[in-house]
C-alpha cells in the first residue's frame, strides 16, 4: 500500500504541475489561475511550484477582489519561485492587511502594479518592508491613482533610502501628494543607495513652494534620475529658476522632462531655456504642451536649438492629446518663424517636433519649408495638426518636403482645413525620389474629396513612394 500511495501522490503532483503550467501560461481566467495557485500552495512543494511558475511569468489579478487569505496564498506561492516578472493588482481594493500578506511575494517581483487600489498611507509601511528587504528584487512600482498623501510618501521614502532597495521606476500619478512630499522625495534622491531612474509625480498639487527642495535632490551627485514627469502639478513660472539651476548641474542625469499642463508662461520658459542651453544639460525629450506659451518665448527656444551644447531631440509644444484643455500654447506664425531660425542651425539636433493646435496659418509654412530643406535638418517627425494651414500653406510646405535634404518620415496634417486643391501637391511629394515619408495623416479634413484621393493614388503608384501608413 505504501508504494501505491507514493505513486499516487507523484501522479497527483504531476497532474497539478501540468495543470498549473497550462493555466498560468495560456488561460486568461483569473479565477482559475487563483485556484491553481491554491492547489500549488497546498502541495507545500517548493520545487514543484518553482518548476510550474518559472521566473518570467506575469500574474494578472487586476479588477478582482481577493481576501487576505487569498493574498497570503499568492504571497507564499510567489515567494517559493524566488522571482516573478510582474504582478498586477490594479483596480481592486487592497487593505493594509492584504498588502502585509502579499509582502513575501512582492519582495520577489520585478514589477508590481497597484493602480487605483484604494491604497492609503496605512498600506505604505508594508510597502516599506518590501522595498527595504535584503532579498527584494522589486525594480518597478506603480501606485498611481491612490490616496497615499504626504504621510504615505514619507513611509515609501524610508524604503527608497534603504541600502537594500533596488527600485528604479516609481509611478505616483494622482496620489494626492502636496508640497510636503518634495523634501522627502529629495532626500531619497540624494541617498547614496538610490537607484531611481524614473519618477512620475504628475497630477499632484506640488506647487512652486517646494520645488526648490526637489531640485536639491536633482542636483545631488547621488541622484540617478533620468526621467521626471511633473505634468499637472500646479506649477508656475516661479519654479522655473530652480528647475533651470537643476538642469545646469554637472551631476544631473535627466534626459526626459515632462512639464505639460503647468502655467509656466513665457517668463518661466525663458528661465528654463537658460538651463537647457547649459553645457551640463542632458535633456533630450521635453514636453511643454498646455503651458500658456506664446510667440514671446520662441526666441529663447530657438537659441536652445542652435546652442552647441543642446542635446534636445524631441519637443512637444502642441497638444498631442489634451490633458487639461486649457493654457493652450498659441505660438502663432511669428513664433514658428523664430523657431525655424534655430531649426536651420547646424547645431540643432531636433528630430521630433509637435506644433499641433498652436494657432498657426499658411503664413508660417515658408519658414517651415526652409527649415526642412536645410542641409543640417535632422527632423524626422512633424505634427502640424489642428492648425489652419490650408492648401496654400501645404503647397509651400511641399517644396521643403521634396528637397533632397529633407529627412521627414512622419507628417500629420489632420484637421488643417485642406481642400480639393492640395492633393496634387502631396502626390508630388510622395512620388519624389528624395522623399522619405512613411506616414501621412490627413484625417479630419472634410473638404478633402475623391479627386484628391485620385491624385494621391498616382503618387502611391510611383516606384519612389515609401509611404506605409496613410490616414
Amino acid at each position: 500500500m505504501g508504494e501505491f500511495k507514493v505513486k499516487t501522490a507523484k501522479r497527483i503532483l504531476e497532474w497539478v504541475k501540468q495543470k498549473a503550467e497550462v493555466t498560468l501560461l495560456w488561460l486568461d481566467d483569473k479565477s482559475e489561475v487563483l485556484r491553481v495557485c491554491q492547489w500549488l500552495y497546498e502541495t507545500q512543494n517548493k520545487k514543484l511550484i518553482r518548476d510550474a511558475i518559472g521566473k518570467d511569468l506575469k500574474m494578472d489579478f487586476s479588477k478582482m477582489t481577493l481576501s487576505p487569505l487569498d493574498c497570503a496564498v499568492l504571497g507564499s506561492v510567489i515567494s517559493c519561485c524566488g522571482e516573478l516578472e510582474e504582478l498586477n493588482r490594479s483596480e481592486s481594493n487592497l487593505t493594509p492587511e492584504c498588502i502585509r500578506r502579499l509582502t513575501p511575494g512582492l519582495i520577489c517581483c520585478r514589477r508590481v502594479k497597484m493602480t487605483s487600489c484604494d491604497v492609503t498611507a496605512d498600506c505604505c509601511s508594508a510597502l516599506y518592508s518590501t522595498l527595504s528587504a535584503p532579498q527584494s528584487r522589486l525594480t518597478e512600482l506603480d501606485l498611481s491613482n491612490n490616496e497615499l498623501g504626504d504621510s504615505g510618501v514619507i513611509e515609501l521614502c524610508k524604503g527608497l533610502r534603504s541600502e537594500n532597495c533596488k527600485l528604479e521606476k516609481l509611478w505616483l500619478f494622482d496620489c494626492h501628494l502636496a508640497s510636503r512630499s518634495c523634501s522627502f522625495l529629495s532626500s531619497a534622491l540624494c541617498s547614496p543607495h538610490s537607484r531611481l531612474t524614473e519618477l512620475d509625480l504628475s497630477d499632484n498639487s506640488l506647487e512652486d513652494s517646494e520645488m526648490d527642495q526637489l531640485c536639491e535632490g536633482l542636483r545631488s551627485e547621488n541622484c540617478k534620475l533620468e526621467k521626471l514627469r511633473l505634468a499637472i502639478c500646479h506649477l508656475t513660472s516661479r519654479c522655473c529658476s530652480a528647475l533651470s539651476s537643476a538642469l545646469s548641474s554637472p551631476n544631473l542625469r535627466l534626459t526626459e522632462l515632462d512639464l505639460r499642463a503647468n502655467q509656466l508662461e513665457d517668463s518661466g520658459m525663458v528661465l528654463l531655456c537658460e538651463g537647457l542651453r547649459s553645457e551640463n544639460c542632458k535633456v533630450k525629450k521635453l514636453w511643454l504642451s498646455e503651458c500658456g506659451l506664446t510667440s514671446r518665448c520662441c526666441s529663447a527656444l530657438s537659441k536652445v536649438f542652435s546652442s552647441p551644447n543642446s542635446r534636445l531631440t524631441e519637443l512637444e509644444l502642441g497638444k498631442k492629446e489634451s490633458i487639461m484643455d486649457q493654457n493652450i500654447n498659441k505660438l502663432e506664425d511669428s513664433g514658428v518663424a523664430e523657431l525655424c531660425e534655430g531649426l536651420r542651425s547646424e547645431n540643432c539636433k531636433l528630430e521630433k517636433l509637435n506644433l499641433s493646435d498652436c494657432g498657426l496659418t499658411s503664413r508660417c509654412c515658408s519658414a517651415l519649408s526652409s527649415a526642412l530643406s536645410t542641409p543640417h535638418s535632422r527632423l524626422t517627425e512633424l505634427d502640424l495638426s489642428s492648425n489652419n494651414m490650408e492648401d496654400s500653406g501645404v503647397d509651400q510646405l511641399c517644396e521643403g518636403l521634396r528637397s533632397e535634404n529633407c529627412k521627414l518620415e512622419k507628417l500629420s496634417l489632420s484637421e488643417c482645413g485642406l481642400t480639393s486643391t492640395c492633393g496634387s501637391f502631396l502626390s508630388s511629394v510622395i512620388s519624389s525620389p528624395h522623399s522619405r515619408l512613411t506616414e501621412l495623416d490627413l484625417s479630419g479634413n472634410r473638404d478633402f474629396g475623391d479627386s484628391d484621393i485620385a491624385e494621391l493614388c498616382e503618387g502611391l503608384r510611383s516606384e519612389n513612394c515609401k509611404l506605409e501608413k496613410l490616414r
